[in-house]
């Protein structure tokens, strides 16, 4: 305000005659003025300024002075401006990497929850056949069986508690001797006889075990 208000003097200042007034007025609203004729009526007078121009080359420095001061502060209002405005993109560039970034974590968070989620679908898969595969086995309700996964009996079929083991290789243990043919008569005994007369049934075994006595 004080800056402004040293402008306004300057300006008035150099538009007058040597050893001119300038009056310091407030309006009605309160806002405070210079002007280089007494205040009106509705303002009320704060002072007066007493201003010495100088001579006109020395005019011309101070209008040449007040230029370079008026280019400088626009320059630098300029400049101010001018770093508020990449200061502005740099952030919203900065909020734009940001919102970047978190989007591809979020992608490979889904990723690794989609692959974790296939993982277990396989995992229960394979368990589930691996289950199938497998035989069934449960207490036989009688005889001690066995039911097989496919069903039906094992290859020797049903287990019968009244049937005894069968061995195959096993032979028998009682040999049974052969039979010895029975005996012809000789012809000793069959001469001076009219007509043979053949031997009873078992008349040979019975011999054979009196001569094995």
């Amino acid at each position: 305000m004080k800056r402004l208000n040293y402008i306004s003097i300057l300006l008035i200042a150099l538009s007058l005659s040597a050893n001119a007034e300038v009056f310091k007025c407030k309006n009605s609203a309160g806002k405070t003025i210079y002007q280089p004729a007494p205040c009106s009526s509705e303002a009320t007078t704060q002072g007066v300024v007493k201003v010495k121009v100088n001579d006109p080359q020395k005019d011309e420095e101070a209008r040449a002075k007040l230029n370079a001061w008026q280019g400088e502060l626009a320059a630098k209002d300029a400049a101010k401006q001018e770093a508020e405005k990449q200061r502005q993109a740099e952030l919203e560039k900065q909020e734009s990497l940001d919102l970047q970034r978190r989007n591809v974590i979020a992608q490979e968070q889904r990723a690794i929850a989609e692959q974790q989620r296939a993982n277990a679908e396989q995992q229960r898969a394979i368990a589930e056949q691996q289950r199938q595969n497998q035989p069934i086995i449960v207490a036989p309700p009688y005889g001690g069986g066995r039911y097989w996964n496919n069903g039906g009996f094992p290859p020797d079929g049903p287990y019968n508690p009244n049937m005894m083991p069968h061995h195959p290789h096993h032979h028998n243990e009682q040999e049974e001797r052969p039979m010895s043919p029975p005996q012809s008569s000789s012809p000793e005994s069959m001469s001076g006889s009219s007509s043979h007369v053949p031997d009873k049934p078992g008349f040979g075994l019975i011999q054979q075990h009196q001569n094995d006595k």
